[in-house]
């Protein structure tokens, strides 16, 4: 009788140890399981869309760059820019200093070789792989020797995130830029902005004809690109 009562007793722990999970605890474990995942999937999510927004920054600042060089090659290799040659010239700005000039209120295809506008208000489309920039160039007064070549004038490049325009032509204010904390910098000029209307890249400079002495002498002295 003892033997058959231990042999009962064992049979029924043996079973006890291989029940399987109640329900509640499956939902108990489905639950942390879920926790865990959200967890891990914030952080992923917000690793990749900066990742996403630091190359379109990059984008950007390249484009700006590429402006300026543009410009600044157009005066260096003999290019005969006049105070007169409209088409040569980026619009000029409205403000009395380049960084208190509006957003542009509009975008526009540039055809051919013409990638600035002669409306400061208007910005040049311009696409680099899956991105669209909205490229600003604005100018301001440009010095002239005695015979009316262009020696040499302060430039603003600002390039914009195509969507900041539509933005602002559905009726967003159109103020000048303004100081924001800096997210990203790939230049000691270059500021980089955070609200949606802001540019992502700024690069400003003076441009400069450099195998005149009269354009050297003026920057020695602090008279080119006054703005």
């Amino acid at each position: 009788m003892t033997m058959t009562i231990l042999r009962v007793s064992r049979l029924q722990a043996l079973h006890s140890s291989q029940k399987g999970l109640t329900l509640f605890e499956c939902l108990v474990a489905i639950l942390v399981v879920n926790l865990a995942i959200a967890m891990l999937t914030m952080p992923l999510a917000i690793v990749a869309a900066t990742r996403l927004r630091n190359d379109r920054i990059n984008k950007a600042s390249e484009v700006a760059r590429q402006s300026l060089d543009r410009l600044r090659a157009m005066l260096e290799q003999g290019v005969n820019v006049r105070g007169d040659s409209s088409g040569l010239l980026p619009a000029q700005a409205t403000a009395a200093n380049l960084s208190l000039e509006p957003h542009p209120t509009s975008v526009v295809e540039c055809p051919g070789e013409q990638w600035f506008t002669s409306d400061p208000q208007k910005a040049c489309l311009q696409r680099v792989g899956i991105h669209e920039f909205a490229v600003q160039i604005i100018r301001g007064p440009v010095a002239t020797n005695s015979a009316n070549q262009v020696l040499s004038y302060p430039v603003q490049v600002r390039v914009y995130e195509r969507q900041a325009i539509k933005s602002i032509e559905s009726g967003a204010p159109t103020g000048p830029i303004e100081a924001q904390p800096v997210l990203f910098t790939a230049a000691s000029d270059q500021i980089q902005a955070p609200n949606k209307e802001n540019p992502l890249a700024v690069l400003s400079t003076c441009i400069l004809r450099a195998d005149s002495n009269e354009a050297l002498n003026s920057l020695q002295t602090g008279n080119a690109c006054p703005n």
